[in-house]
């Protein structure tokens, strides 16, 4: 296992914890420490045991955006580049080839919101919050992946850009844009609970059920339902889909081992 500077990386059974470990300065994200999100991320890759991943933050928040001490900013060096630098991590979290179950603890701001948006299934703490930076610079608003536009819809998005005022988590889940709002002590252990419940299903189909529901915001109809038709028919021949028919049929709990 590599030694993590800018996170912490553990596994314990089949759940491994990746956390954003610059908590003196609200886990900012910086080079380093998006290179190791995505190291961290092929340790995921490359260990079959495990099953699922859980992706929060130390300290008070999950991750305030880029640092800009870091070059990491709108205004420093060259518009491509910048697009390149962050990317990378949260490339590494969405694709991942387990579900992830993401726990913010307290602000995601900018980068740090897409970076949230990227895991399966999204919790925060009552405390937490979301922000995007308002488009007060004349060039373009701080969505850094498109996945905000995708998680809260179009109302959402604009609200959002236009004013720069955080969304409360209790807001964010009447928005549907997160799955459940926690007191603050029940964060981690409810996305441990989840991270478990998870490790005991049919990892490759819930991998490629996210696969789908993520080409939907783009496919049309009958290339959307052509796509599920061809999903079905491979998880059926897969090693996890002859399974659960054969517990449903012997009425028994299903014994999900398939990577």
């Amino acid at each position: 296992m590599n030694d993590y500077k800018s996170i912490q990386f553990e596994v314990v059974d089949a759940v491994a914890t990746l956390t954003l470990n610059r908590s003196e300065c609200d886990n900012a994200l910086t080079a380093e420490m998006d290179n190791e999100i995505q190291q961290a991320m092929k340790e995921v890759e490359g260990n079959t045991c495990i099953r699922a991943v859980i992706l929060t933050g130390a300290g008070r928040s999950f991750c305030v955006g880029r640092a800009k001490s870091d070059g990491m900013s709108p205004g420093s060096g060259d518009g491509a580049n910048f697009s390149q630098e962050g990317s990378g991590a949260l490339a590494s979290v969405r694709a991942s080839r387990v579900p992830v179950v993401v726990a913010v603890n307290g602000i995601a701001a900018g980068t740090g919101f897409s970076l949230a948006l990227c895991g399966d299934l999204l919790l925060a703490a009552g405390s937490a919050s979301f922000v995007q930076q308002p488009d007060q610079a004349g060039i373009e608003p701080n969505f850094d992946s498109g996945s905000p536009f995708h998680a809260i819809g179009r109302p959402g998005s604009l609200e959002m850009i236009k004013t720069g005022e955080p969304v409360a988590a209790e807001k964010a889940l009447l928005w549907g844009m997160i799955n459940e709002c926690l007191e603050d002590a029940q964060l981690q252990a409810r996305a441990r609970d989840w991270a478990e419940i998870l490790v005991q299903g049919p990892t490759r189909a819930l991998v490629m059920t996210r696969q789908l529901v993520d080409e939907g915001t783009d496919n049309s109809f009958e290339d959307q339902y052509r796509r599920e038709l061809e999903t079905n028919r491979e998880l059926r021949e897969s090693r996890d889909g002859k399974e659960g028919v054969l517990a449903f049929l012997e009425k028994r709990p299903a014994q999900f081992r398939e990577e």
